[in-house]
């Protein structure tokens, strides 16, 4: 108990208006905590006590990120330290240390996490032992993109896309890889690499461009699905991503925008997104990410109802399954409590009280006009 005292001392402290909103913050940072655990001199951040008892990158990219913005640099930087040890020879890392893993958003994801650790706590030295692991990396983006000008090719990636595909959701990751690597790269003074890595961003963001364009306007309406191939379904949750964490669409691109009008008016039930083209569940932590794009739209009345869904859904222990049955109203899917779950309400409501990007910090952008009520 007082080892959990201190961890939760030590942290970022939240007084909200909103009792179960507060709760379920602070038993996801207990959860948060439980996830980095220690094994020997290593420390691994696992997706779940049972079923996801182990690592992925894609998980760990919203983790890392909850970690950084509580306070617990310790941990996330011993997280961090890992990755190395987890890159191929070609750049390319990988959890299981096999080229047939295909998941092609991971080294956009080792990229932004290397990169948002840097900028909330810059230590040259750390930064310059990293850069030949960044440069690896971005070789390997590089090469699998034909220098900008080609899409990434088909790869397993988020489980909730569906069976393998060129997703954009990859190319989202690979942009906001490729835009943080040439950021550390100025940060460490490699001018060069910093002008190599800016152009391939600006290459490969007109290639993505012209992709989307085609595809929306084949669609005949303003919204992105899963891949270039695909007709919208309730994959075109993954386009959330583009605006957060990604930030490789502009926050009113009309197909991001469009996106998110598709869904609230064709995935969302009872409150919650319901994935119905592939789980056949409601899914808590895209429901967190569809209210966290609305909150940085400044939508925040669209995304009300579905933060209340978000505390309605929750366990007595204020977590979240990764997937919830329909039906009975309790988990479907996944495991349980599942740690992204826990990650993105607290990135949700951090961002919900501040949220800053590259030109701007918002305060209260995403605070509902129901907190300013009733009080002093």
């Amino acid at each position: 108990l007082e080892g959990w005292n201190r961890f939760h001392g030590r942290g970022l402290q939240l007084r909200l208006p909103d009792a179960d909103l507060q709760r379920c913050f602070g038993l996801s940072r207990t959860l948060l905590g439980m996830l980095a655990e220690k094994r020997g001199k290593e420390t691994w951040l696992c997706v779940g006590p049972t079923r996801y008892h182990q690592f992925w990158f894609r998980d760990a990219a919203y983790l890392l990120q909850a970690l950084h913005v509580m306070g617990y640099r310790e941990e996330a930087r011993a997280v961090l330290d890992r990755y190395p040890s987890l890159q191929q020879k070609d750049g390319l890392f990988t959890f299981f240390l096999s080229a047939d893993e295909k998941e092609w958003d991971i080294n956009g994801q080792a990229l932004w996490s290397f990169s948002q650790h840097d900028r909330l706590y810059p230590d040259p030295a750390w930064r310059t032992k990293l850069f030949p692991v960044v440069r690896k990396a971005m070789g390997w983006l590089e090469r699998n993109t034909r220098q900008g000008k080609a899409l990434l090719p088909p790869s397993w990636s988020a489980e909730h896309l569906g069976v393998e595909d060129n997703f954009y959701w990859d190319d989202f990751w690979a942009l906001a890889g490729g835009r943080e690597a040439a950021r550390m790269a100025r940060q460490a003074g490699e001018r060069k690499a910093a002008a190599a890595w800016t152009r391939w961003h600006a290459a490969f963001g007109r290639t993505v461009d012209r992709s989307l364009a085609t595809v929306t306007k084949k669609l005949g309406i303003p919204v992105i699905p899963a891949s270039p191939d695909r007709q919208p379904d309730s994959c075109v949750i993954g386009t959330v991503g583009a605006l957060w964490p990604c930030r490789a669409l502009a926050t009113l691109d009309p197909n991001l925008q469009g996106s998110l009008d598709w869904l609230l008016k064709n995935a969302v039930r009872g409150g919650g997104f319901w994935h119905g083209s592939y789980w056949g569940t409601y899914g808590p932590y895209l429901t967190m990410q569809l209210a966290h794009a609305l909150v940085l739209s400044d939508r925040v009345k669209e995304a009300v109802p579905l933060l209340e869904w978000i505390k309605k859904s929750a366990t007595p222990l204020g977590t979240w399954p990764e997937g919830i049955n329909v039906r009975t109203g309790k988990g479907g899917m996944g495991d349980m409590p599942h740690g992204w779950a826990a990650a993105d309400l607290i990135l949700l409501v951090r961002d919900m009280l501040l949220a800053e990007n590259d030109e701007a910090i918002h305060v209260g952008r995403g605070v509902p006009a129901s907190w300013y009520q009733g009080g002093p």
